[in-house]
C-alpha cells in the first residue's frame, strides 16, 4: 500500500477455495502470487527487488490439515520458480476480509461500535467485529448446508428451477423433456449446462460440485439484467434476495458487503 489505503496493484484470477477443490485453488495462487509481484516489481524504479511477505485469506483455511497442505504444495511451487517470497501467511478468508474491512471503517473520523462484513462469494458468511475487539461469525457452514445467498446457492436455486421446468414438460413415457416451443435464453442456458433428458440431468447431478453450482450463478445474473426478463429467473433471483436479507443486519453498524455477488445483488435491496 502506498500511503495509507491506496493499493499499487490488483489482479483478478479464479476461484481459489481449498476446500472445494485443492489442486484448483493451488495453480490459482500460484498464478495470482506470480501476477502480483511481477507488478510490483516493474513499479520499482531503484534498488534491487525485495523479499515478499505474502498474506493469503483463503475458504477452507479453517482446516489446520488443509492449511499445512497448501502451505506446503504451494512453498514447493514457488521455489521452482525461484520466487522471492520469503514467508508465506494463511488465515481463512473470513477473516482476512474483517480484518480489511475494519481497517477502512475505523479509518473513518467516525465510525460506530461494532464493524459488520457480509461476504457473498461462491459461498457466504457474516464477522461482526466488536468494539472489545472480539470477532463473532455467523454462517459460512459451507455448501450444500448452508452459504445462503452465495454463488453456488443461487446456481442450486437455478437448477432447482430448471428441473421443475422439465417435469412440466417432460414427454409422457419418454426419456427426453420437450421444452416449451419458444423457451427463454435462461432456460436455454441451464439446458446446455444441465442437459435436455433424464440421463444427462441425473449425471450431472451426480458429478456437480459446489464450483460447478457456482458457475450457473452468471446465468441468473445476465438474465434478470435484459429488458424482458424471464419468470423463472426473476423467481430465483427473488429467493436469491430474500436470502440475503436475512444475512444483513437489522441493528446499526458499519456494514460492508463483499464477494463477486455483492454489487449486483445489492443495486436490487437499495
Amino acid at each position: 500500500l502506498k500511503g495509507e489505503m491506496t493499493p499499487i496493484c490488483s489482479y483478478r484470477s479464479g476461484a481459489s477455495s481449498l476446500s472445494a477443490d485443492f489442486t484448483q485453488s493451488i495453480n490459482t495462487l500460484v498464478e495470482l502470487i506470480d501476477c502480483l509481484i511481477d507488478q510490483v516489481s516493474e513499479s520499482i524504479t531503484d534498488g534491487p527487488t525485495p523479499d515478499f511477505v505474502v498474506s493469503l485469506g483463503l475458504a477452507g483455511a479453517g482446516s489446520k490439515a488443509l492449511t499445512q497442505k497448501a502451505l506446503t504444495a504451494l512453498q514447493s511451487e514457488l521455489f521452482k520458480r525461484d520466487s522471492t517470497v520469503c514467508q508465506l501467511i494463511l488465515m481463512e478468508d473470513s477473516v482476512s476480509s474483517l480484518l480489511g474491512a475494519t481497517l477502512i471503517a475505523h479509518s473513518k473520523p467516525t465510525h460506530s461500535e461494532s464493524v459488520r462484513l457480509v461476504t457473498l462469494g461462491t459461498g457466504s458468511f457474516v464477522a461482526t467485529y466488536h468494539q472489545d475487539s472480539t470477532v463473532h461469525f455467523t454462517g459460512g457452514w459451507g455448501f450444500p448446508i448452508g452459504d445462503e445467498g452465495g454463488g453456488a446457492r443461487l446456481g442450486q436455486l437455478a437448477v432447482r428451477a430448471y428441473l421443475q421446468y422439465l417435469d412440466k414438460y417432460q414427454a409422457s413415457n419418454s426419456n427426453d423433456a420437450k421444452l416449451s416451443e419458444n423457451p427463454s435464453d435462461f432456460i436455454n442456458d441451464l439446458a446446455t449446462s444441465l442437459g435436455t433428458n433424464r440421463t444427462d440431468v441425473l449425471a450431472w447431478l451426480s458429478n456437480a460440485k459446489q464450483s460447478d453450482y457456482a458457475q450457473l450463478a452468471p446465468l441468473v445474473v445476465d438474465a434478470i439484467n435484459l429488458p424482458s426478463p424471464c419468470s423463472i429467473a426473476q423467481d430465483v433471483w427473488q429467493q436469491h434476495l430474500q436470502l440475503v436479507r436475512e444475512l444483513l443486519p437489522t441493528t446499526n453498524s458499519n456494514t460492508f458487503v463483499t464477494g463477486g455477488l455483492a454489487q449486483a445483488t445489492l443495486e436490487y435491496l437499495q
